[in-house]
């Protein structure tokens, strides 16, 4: 229901921002049809994340989700550059504008993305949704700020304000899109997800009674808000099978409870493995140390 709502808006609002000469409208619009894609972008990655598991897809379909933020972001900056190339010129060539309809469509506008946003909020949601609600929030100001500039027009006739808040726009709108890129970048690249520190984790998994050193650890995010750690732990060399198993049970309780880390594989060593390092650097947890 919010898709086909912001759809129809968006045409409306490319439409009249055209006919009655508001580039602040086409601003808003630009950012509104970069969220009915978002809005498509977060339907199919709820579709798609229900099949699961695979045998071909081993860590689900969680970056399906991450690659159409990518292209999003992409989007993002692009209108964002062309809104400013637009409003610019448009400062030194004034065009009139008609108060009453933009009101009218800047409206309009925060209803629909208010409530679209009120509604998608109330439920859990995936990532893909959530990120959905942020940009409809973004659109329900935009559109106050094209109230603000049809309300200029009519009462002091003030058009140069229209291209400053369409400029105002563009810049929320380019930095919201380069957030959005980094942060998918980050996840593509793998790198390690943010508020998580490798020295943190592995101090965190050497602090487990039984542990004697950690090393060859990876922090990583198969799909944005997922992170996942591996590592290789030794032990005693005359732990059983069991008591190592309950020991990596500990560990990874340590690991939900300090970090929120709930997807954990280690390999459990009886001596530290000399194959040369890999991941982060060795941390030691052996009396003296």
């Amino acid at each position: 229901m919010a898709l086909v709502a912001n759809t129809i808006l968006a045409i409306g609002q490319v439409v009249a921002g055209i006919v009655w000469g508001s580039i602040a409208l086409v601003a808003d619009s630009t950012h509104q049809v970069v969220d009915v894609v978002g809005l498509a972008i977060a339907l199919l990655a709820v579709r798609i994340a229900a099949r699961g598991v695979t045998a071909r897809n081993t860590f689900g379909w969680g970056r399906a989700d991450v690659l159409g933020a990518m292209a999003s972001s992409t989007l993002l900056l692009v209108s964002s550059v062309w809104i400013v190339f637009e409003a610019v010129r448009r400062l030194s060539d004034p065009h009139g504008i008609e108060g009453v309809p933009v009101l009218v469509v800047a409206v309009i506008g925060f209803v629909v993305n208010a409530a679209s946003a009120a509604a998608l909020a109330r439920g859990e949601g995936s990532m893909a949704t959530r990120a959905a609600v942020v940009h409809l929030i973004g659109d329900a100001a935009g559109s106050l700020g094209v109230l603000v500039s049809a309300v200029a027009v009519l009462a002091a006739d003030a058009t140069w304000i229209d291209p400053l808040v369409a400029i105002g726009i563009a810049l929320w709108v380019g930095w919201t899109g380069w957030s959005l890129l980094r942060s998918s970048g980050r996840v593509l690249l793998d790198v390690v997800p943010a508020g998580l520190s490798t020295t943190e984790v592995a101090a965190t998994i050497g602090t487990v009674e039984g542990v004697a050193d950690v090393h060859h650890i990876h922090l990583w995010e198969p799909a944005s808000g997922d992170p996942s750690v591996s590592a290789h732990i030794t032990v005693d060399g005359d732990m059983a099978v069991h008591e190592s198993q309950a020991l990596l049970d500990r560990v990874r309780l340590a690991l939900v409870e300090v970090h929120g880390v709930r997807h954990a594989t280690f390999e459990v060593e009886c001596h530290p493995c000399d194959d040369g390092e890999h991941g982060a650097g060795r941390v030691a947890h052996v009396e003296g140390e």
